[in-house]
């Protein structure tokens, strides 16, 4: 139970990590996508693949949605970066 406690703190604070960024860099831009209805969601969703893979003991699908989920951030800064400097 400690593992998938110590997973969820960890993209918790990589989800808030996000939202400061999003917050300090696009104050007005992210307006839209930084609401409560969004954050439960994508909280929820977040907790509900920690805890079915650890359920599952499938660790290295975990480390593996891990990194696909740290790709998928990564990504959607770098499309927010292109649509500020380029104003889509």
């Amino acid at each position: 139970m400690r593992i998938v406690t110590a997973y969820e703190s960890v993209y918790t604070l990589v989800l808030m990590a996000l939202d400061r960024y999003l917050a300090i860099v696009h104050p007005i831009g992210s307006i839209g996508w930084r609401t409560v209805s969004k954050t439960a969601i994508v909280m929820a969703v977040t907790w509900v693949i920690i805890n079915e893979h650890f359920a599952r003991s499938r660790f290295a699908i975990t480390i593996i949605i891990a990194l696909v989920v740290v790709v998928v951030i990564i990504i959607i800064i770098i499309i927010i970066i292109i649509h500020h400097h380029c104003g889509w």
